[in-house]
């Protein structure tokens, strides 16, 4: 939480599905994908001083993860959103979850349909989100340069900190 949005609570990056396999063990292999697991699920039920909560991007560590990975997720939004329903759960779209091509169907795709129907959780994955009139949330493939040119407050997105000479989904700049 942060002192200048204290009703807002962040999640970066969790990946989800991610494989931790170089230089574990394979009696430990699965510990880490636990924790990070219980660490995700912490972070969706521990909003009782909070009314937003974002996560910001690369919910899923591919494009398409296992089945078991996408129903766990499922459940956890859906079960966080059911039992604090005075809380909005942000899904931003991360470079990691986007479809490669447009005849993908991502296992984020996927998820946008299974939450749909759930009242307090909004899905961001193209264009951009108005929180409150001090903070808006643009989906990851709005361009850093397009993003600077608007009157928020606080911009939230899922950006690079580096310009790959294409000018996209960089950190935008305000004067």
């Amino acid at each position: 939480i942060y002192p200048f949005l204290p009703d807002t609570a962040f999640l970066g990056d969790p990946h989800m599905g991610k494989k931790f396999v170089n230089n574990v063990p394979k009696h430990r292999r699965g510990d880490r994908e636990n924790m990070q697991y219980v660490d995700f699920v912490e972070s969706l039920n521990n909003v009782q001083t909070v009314t937003n909560h974002i996560m910001i991007g690369d919910l899923f560590d591919t494009e398409i993860v296992s089945n078991t990975v996408l129903w766990q997720v499922i459940q956890s939004y859906r079960g966080a959103a059911a039992y604090n329903p005075n809380v909005t759960y942000y899904v931003v779209e991360g470079n990691h979850d986007a479809g490669q091509s447009s005849s993908t169907i991502s296992s984020f795709d996927l998820l946008a349909l299974a939450l749909r129907d759930v009242p307090n959780i909004i899905i961001v994955a193209n264009g951009s989100v108005h929180v409150t009139s001090a903070m808006t949330i643009y989906g990851w493939n709005r361009n850093g340069y397009e993003v600077s040119g608007c009157t928020t407050t606080v911009a939230v997105g899922h950006w690079d900190v580096v310009d790959f000479g294409d000018n996209s989904n960089v950190v935008p700049s305000f004067p």
